[in-house]
């Protein structure tokens, strides 16, 4: 009994440790708004910027003036939308020097509408974002991050800086030696996972860079769901040759970035329940086959003057002993399985005292309710009946 306790404890508080960090995760902060409605039409009949740049313009017309919707804009690389921006490229600033490339962080690149920001509520810190005048054929021009600006430039000023991007050919247009001015600051998102501290983003505009597949983001005043088909027609609409598919809240794609954590959690809490079951069931049969051993002596005690409700204090204190020993125990395997488990935490400390103490108070008082049935059946042993069978 004492063994199954101790299992139970163990499995339990690991549960709750990782209940409440997906708690806490669900609800972090991603600098972002999650009311977006989204959808991933690729453009794979075009190669050139000058076409891409049309089709967004028009799909985003026609997506913004659907009813129910407040505003659209589209990303290549959304945030939080599982593709972990693989391919990223790094900075280089105006002047430096190959040894401080070298040390530039990778970004995470987002060729961008130009009311992307906007749409998705990220604040704009500084200067301004993309215009109508930003085109293929003007100066290229960049919002960058506030940690990349931070990182890069530290407390200079940014903007009017010239960046380059290496590592990575984005187009035709972008190479190494392709110029953008930086003429806004951006406030930080989380692009990749949430949790943990922000990207490095930087932002290009699709009027000036080819983007091949992007998403659309639709800011909604009604049910996202029941404009899958609405979408549809206005990017198909635009570009009949278009497919629109894998339209969700943006709430439903964060989640999808943290569905390994949610199984975790859903099967430690499976498991964590039938111990709590076990442990429960087995402090039951334990007390009430003690119980059913000392029935003469219950009589006894009952033929000498001990009360009935005497008789269910002693049974009831006397039953969890093994019980609390392997509180004890759990408690301990509690704590070596929070720190086993630290990695998979999010603002939740692996020696949680609301979990260690909470689990152990709730298979104590199961304990307790497992003892009182037999309890209560040895106060209403019959002296004469016991004694006689005796």
């Amino acid at each position: 009994m004492a063994g199954q306790i101790a299992l139970a404890v163990a499995l339990l508080s690991t549960a709750g440790l990782l209940v409440r960090s997906l708690w806490q995760l669900q609800s972090a902060e991603t600098g972002f708004t999650r009311e977006p409605l989204l959808t991933d039409p690729p453009s794979r009949n075009y190669n050139r910027v000058e076409q891409t740049s049309r089709f967004y313009k028009l799909a985003i017309e026609r997506l913004a003036a659907l009813p129910g919707v407040e505003a659209a804009a589209a990303d290549h690389s959304l945030p939080l939308a599982g593709n972990d921006n693989l391919g990223k490229p790094m900075i280089a600033a105006d002047g430096q020097s190959s040894d401080d490339i070298a040390r530039n962080p990778f970004v995470n690149l987002h060729i961008v509408s130009q009311n992307y920001l906007d749409v998705m509520g990220v604040p704009l810190l500084r200067g301004r974002s993309f215009t109508d005048d930003d085109r293929y054929t003007t100066r290229f021009v960049a919002v960058i991050g506030l940690s990349l600006a931070a990182r890069r430039f530290g407390s200079g000023d940014p903007l009017l800086r010239r960046i380059r991007l290496t590592g990575m050919p984005t187009n035709p247009l972008t190479n190494q030696d392709t110029w953008f001015t930086i003429v806004g600051v951006a406030a930080d998102i989380h692009s990749e996972r949430l949790g943990g501290v922000p990207g490095m983003d930087l932002y290009l505009s699709n009027q000036q860079q080819f983007a091949g597949d992007t998403y659309f983001v639709l800011r909604t005043r009604s049910n996202a769901s029941s404009l899958s088909a609405a979408i549809a027609r206005a990017v198909q609409q635009v570009d009949s040759e278009q497919s629109v598919f894998d339209i969700q809240p943006m709430d439903a794609r964060i989640a999808d970035t943290i569905w390994q954590r949610r199984l975790a959690g859903m099967l430690s809490v499976v498991f964590g329940g039938l111990a709590f079951a076990l442990g429960s069931v087995g402090v039951y049969s334990v007390v009430a086959y003690a119980v059913g051993q000392r029935s003469r002596e219950m009589g006894i005690r009952l033929a000498l003057g001990e009360t009935p409700g005497g008789l269910k204090r002693m049974v009831v204190a006397q039953g969890p002993r093994p019980a609390l020993a392997g509180l004890c125990a759990g408690v301990l395997a509690a704590a070596v399985a929070g720190w086993a488990a630290r990695g998979m935490l999010y603002e939740v400390g692996s020696f949680d005292p609301i979990t260690l103490a909470g689990v152990p108070a709730l298979l104590l008082v199961s304990a307790l309710i497992a003892c009182y049935v037999p309890a209560r059946r040895a106060a209403q042993v019959d002296p004469a009946i016991t004694l006689r069978e005796g």
